[in-house]
């Protein structure tokens, strides 16, 4: 069967582009959930079945929208896609813009040097510029369509079809989540067997093809956390820099091509940085005492426990490797300033998060007083980043341990790396 509704998908599009619904700013996502709702409400089938078209909270003030159709037998298919996009900060310019999918190709051309393809996919009005146009409210509006259809003949369907949009894909994955709840609620009351579920994202220019991809892939978060030495600027061999740890380690993670997972005919993208920070809030001449580092990793067959072996031997690699930059330099600092040499004091040592626990818990107050900061943390904050309190929590737990010494020696004075073993999955 095809369906002649380019039209029809095209014009819900822009309706759900000019929806401003970036991720984590403002109340778009919920907005966009309340148009697909009362849209559905509009025809005739969910008039009549009214409680097979929901929106539920996902925290936040994000909502998500679930509708079904019901036809014959158990079997179902779910239609997944988001409502969420990134933000416009990269239009410039053209940012107020960036939801008007009528005026925006112009603004980019008075905005921006763009390039003859741009140009060229722009003049040829074969494209439809916009936020979120192709990430992925093409997608949704597709599945909007499908839905109507058989709506008007639910007869057709052999099985049922069920259609989730779902917010915050480019956070945390609350919708999903939050979804997982109400799709096990739909399947118990209503004897689903759900079979398939089909995304309807996007694919980058490398794939010319249209193709239609079978199976999921896996997308890790490796992260580190890195704790040196402080020290005045003016002395700033005396220090031990995390940030000089953490771009080692992001030389060597980044883009790393042996990294990127395999299967036949096919190698996933490799990892990249998605953020590298340390822990000083303002401006001092005092070197940070710790930074935080994590990239997203894409998996084909590598399970998380071996991509954790992998990020701890290039932890402990580039430890080792930042540790000869700074004692070769301060080699080189000594013999021009005709300084005494002496070895630079410390040793490289990482720890996976089982590991780094483990070690602390043989302080017996270590579990109660960790537990009681981790809500602490939760009820001052209860929207808190996820990675920023995974951070919290490890800075927390260094004061536990009791090798960290004022006085600088290689044995009894390490700093460390904590690579972290619960990397989010989605």
């Amino acid at each position: 069967m095809e369906l002649n509704c380019a039209d029809r998908i095209e014009k819900l599009t822009r309706k759900l582009v000019s929806i401003n619904s970036f991720n984590g700013e403002g109340d778009g996502e919920s907005r966009v959930a309340g148009f697909i709702y009362d849209h559905f409400l509009k025809l005739d089938y969910f008039k009549k079945h009214n409680k097979q078209v929901m929106t539920f909270d996902c925290g936040m003030g994000r909502r998500s929208t679930i509708a079904y159709i019901k036809g014959k037998g158990k079997k179902t298919i779910i239609l997944m896609g988001h409502i969420d996009t990134v933000g416009i900060r990269d239009y410039g310019k053209a940012m107020k813009y960036a939801t008007d999918t009528d005026r925006l190709p112009q603004m980019l051309k008075s905005a921006f040097d763009l390039p003859k393809e741009v140009l060229k996919d722009m003049d040829s009005g074969n494209y439809l510029f916009g936020r979120g146009a192709l990430d992925m409210k093409a997608g949704v509006a597709a599945y909007m369509v499908i839905m109507e259809h058989f709506a008007k003949h639910p007869e057709e369907l052999n099985g049922n079809l069920l259609f989730l949009a779902e917010c915050d894909e480019e956070g945390n994955s609350a919708g999903v989540i939050k979804a997982l709840d109400c799709l096990i609620d739909i399947k118990e009351k209503e004897g689903f067997e759900y079979v398939a579920c089909i995304n309807g994202d996007y694919s980058t220019s490398s794939d010319n093809k249209r193709s239609v991809y079978l199976g999921t892939v896996g997308k890790l978060l490796p992260c580190f956390v890195a704790i040196g030495r402080e020290s005045h600027v003016g002395d700033p061999f005396g220090a031990l820099d995390p940030n000089l740890l953490l771009s080692v380690i992001n030389k060597n993670i980044s883009l790393n091509m042996d990294l990127a997972d395999e299967e036949p005919g096919k190698t996933s993208v490799p990892p990249i940085s998605l953020k590298q920070s340390d822990s000083k809030d303002s401006y001092t001449v005092q070197t940070a005492l710790s930074g935080i580092s994590y990239f997203n990793y894409m998996t084909y067959n590598s399970s998380p426990a071996a991509v954790l072996r992998k990020c701890l031997k290039l932890a402990k690699d580039s430890f080792n490797e930042a540790l000869g930059i700074i004692d070769g330099n301060y080699r080189r600092y000594c013999r021009k300033n005709g300084i005494s040499y002496k070895k630079f004091p410390y040793k490289a040592q990482v720890y996976s998060y089982e590991e780094w626990n483990r070690l602390l818990s043989t302080d017996p107050a270590y579990p109660k007083d960790m537990k009681k900061y981790a809500a602490k943390l939760l009820k001052e904050d209860p929207d808190i980043d996820m990675r920023e309190y995974a951070y919290k929590l490890i800075l927390k737990s260094y004061e536990y341990y009791e090798e960290k010494k004022p006085v600088v020696s290689s044995s009894s004075d390490p700093c460390f790396i904590q690579v972290s073993e619960r990397m989010s999955i989605s």
